[in-house]
């Protein structure tokens, strides 16, 4: 009888030691799933931030491009002008 009893108690203990071994891999996969969502954030925000730049850039040289053309123009206008 004694032997059973053992028996059960080693068998209820394991159960429990299952039970949390559960618990603890549920939360580290919940906290791996947050750290591969932090790093997806920080990602996008490289690229996006990487084609916000990219395309300032391109902005910047229609600007700048246009701004030289209107001078040049306007200098060649006031050249030949007797003002």
């Amino acid at each position: 009888m004694f032997l059973l009893v053992q028996i059960e108690l080693e068998r209820e203990c394991m159960a429990l030691a299952l039970q949390e071994e559960k618990k603890a891999q549920a939360e580290r996969e919940r906290r791996l799933k947050e750290q591969e969502q932090k790093i997806e954030n920080l990602s996008t925000m490289v690229i996006n931030s990487a084609v916000d730049d990219r395309d300032f850039d391109k902005r910047n040289k229609k600007v700048w491009s246009f701004s030289l053309c209107f001078w040049l123009h306007s200098n060649q206008q006031g050249a030949s002008s007797p003002y």
